[in-house]
């Protein structure tokens, strides 16, 4: 359960950096099977601004856009991982893709979109980001099982260092 989770919050996090989306931190704790991927302060008012605006001008459309990528990230990693369908990620009370896709909802509300056709999207935008990246993310998972926290700066260092890298680096299978 803990390397789903540890890939699931790696997921949020290198996709969010992939973005544009600064992260302030991403946590796993190992006790309460829960995770956490928090924003920068500025981004996550900017985002607390968008759900609260009575509309939105095209910068916040393409705000909203990315954090709804980023935020069906995270559950479509750990349906790749644990070789599920994506559904399956998101069907209890208690898992992990219920919160994401609860403010996904949030988000299709404010961009006035369909949810089903919304969430389908941005979960295939999500897919292919997760496949070219899917080394950094299990590098990174790697890692957040170890340090169960990387601060922001800890992850864009990460990222920065494998991207150099990944050309030597042997894609894993268990992804």
């Amino acid at each position: 359960m803990l390397d789903a989770l540890a890939i699931h919050e790696a997921a949020h996090a290198v996709v969010d950096t992939v973005l544009g989306l600064p992260v302030h931190y991403t946590s796993i704790d190992p006790t309460t099977q829960n995770g956490r991927t928090q924003y920068v302060p500025a981004l996550s008012k900017a985002i607390e601004e968008l759900l609260h605006a009575p509309s939105l001008d095209q910068a916040m459309k393409t705000l909203a856009e990315k954090v709804g990528i980023a935020m069906a990230a995270g559950y479509v990693a750990e349906a790749r991982h644990r070789e599920v369908p994506r559904e399956n990620i998101c069907s209890t009370p208690d898992s992990p893709g219920i919160s994401d896709r609860e403010k996904m909802g949030f988000l299709c509300a404010k961009l006035q979109t369909q949810e089903q056709a919304q969430f389908a999207k941005w979960e295939d935008e999500a897919e292919s980001l997760i496949s070219g990246n899917a080394v950094v993310i299990k590098i990174v998972a790697d890692e957040l099982r170890r340090a169960l926290c990387l601060s922001g700066q800890e992850l864009q260092s990460l990222i920065a260092w494998l991207r150099q890298r990944q050309t030597t680096i042997m894609p894993c299978r268990d992804m």
